[in-house]
């Protein structure tokens, strides 16, 4: 029997591991294992590239979630989701150093009910919400979004020497490595929420305001200054609801609520004055505003007309 040669060996298990990340499996346990095959010999981190380019040469640039067909997501597999990025996240760093940083110039826009996973090619992920604009510049130096409309969530990939930009309304929010949803409010306002790791939000007129995981700031250039909040691992998942074509609600005005689904639908929710103060907690599908008036007005005895392109909640005749 012929002897086999290091190298096959090698790519062997660099086949494995790619296949074990595609499926997105790995435990706690394989993602520290994985880390240490890295370590151990830098021939490794080139094989395990080639075997994860062999194993999707036919994979769509970006992935559009049509509103309504995502799975529920859950405090644990949000947690397994972020054990296997920092596992990805700092095998590309290792990447990086073998090659120049890869350029990019792109333009992305979400329709009515649509969300869009678009995967960059420093290895960081940008979901788009409903009705979305957002422009990439990427260059030798620099990570550069341009949240021109809505809302994204952007998982970073790490890398010290290009800090990942997300510019939107004077404002920007700068991160080396982390996960965080900046939101561009209608009144030159934006919301910032993170997720992992630590962002600074600034303007050419303000000092960096610095946020840590679970902090949430609603900022714009009229507010003497910001309010920061914090929020628990429960709020987090309720944030990141738009995700799985859902609209969390936990003691919102009714007029709020109208305002969320009117973002993701044609068909518009009209609140009346005399009921819009009434607060709504639940989660609701969000291609669905026909089912949640008729649901509001059940429970809270309201009168629900559908007409058109327009639903009107009112109080009870």
């Amino acid at each position: 029997m012929a002897k086999r040669k290091p190298s096959e060996d090698t790519d062997d298990q660099a086949a494995e591991w790619a296949a074990r990340l595609d499926r997105g499996s790995l435990s706690e346990r394989e993602s520290h294992t994985l880390q240490a095959w890295l370590d151990a010999d830098s021939r490794h981190q080139g094989a395990l590239v080639r075997a994860q380019a062999m194993l999707a040469p036919c994979e769509p640039r970006d992935t559009v979630i049509p509103i309504g067909q995502t799975e529920r997501g859950s405090r644990r597999v949000w947690a397994a989701g972020a054990a296997l990025a920092s596992v990805a996240a700092a095998f590309l760093v290792g990447v990086l150093v073998l090659s120049p940083p890869p350029t990019e110039d792109l333009a992305y826009q979400t329709a009515y009910g649509e969300v869009r996973r678009v995967p960059l090619n420093d290895g960081s992920v940008m979901t788009l919400n409903t009705r979305s604009k957002a422009d990439i510049e990427f260059g030798e130096t620099n990570r550069s979004v341009k949240l021109i409309e809505g809302e994204g969530f952007f998982e970073v990939a790490p890398d010290k020497s290009r800090p990942f930009l997300v510019n939107s309304d004077g404002y920007t929010v700068k991160a080396v490595g982390t996960a965080f949803v900046v939101r561009k409010q209608s009144d030159d306002r934006i919301q910032v929420v993170v997720y992992e790791g630590i962002v600074d939000v600034a303007s050419q007129t303000t000092s960096p305001l610095r946020l840590k995981a679970g902090d949430m700031v609603e900022i714009g250039h009229r507010e003497p200054s910001p309010q920061v909040s914090t929020l628990d691992d429960e709020q987090l998942l309720q944030e990141l609801a738009w995700r799985e074509g859902k609209i969390a609600l936990t003691g919102q005005t009714l007029e709020y609520a109208a305002r969320e689904f009117n973002r993701y639908n044609e068909v518009h929710i009209r609140v009346e004055p005399a009921v819009s103060g009434l607060e709504v907690v639940g989660w609701y599908s969000a291609n669905d505003p026909v089912g949640f008036a008729r649901l509001v007005a059940d429970t809270m005895e309201l009168e629900v007309s559908v007409s058109g392109q327009e639903i009107v909640l009112s109080p009870l005749q």
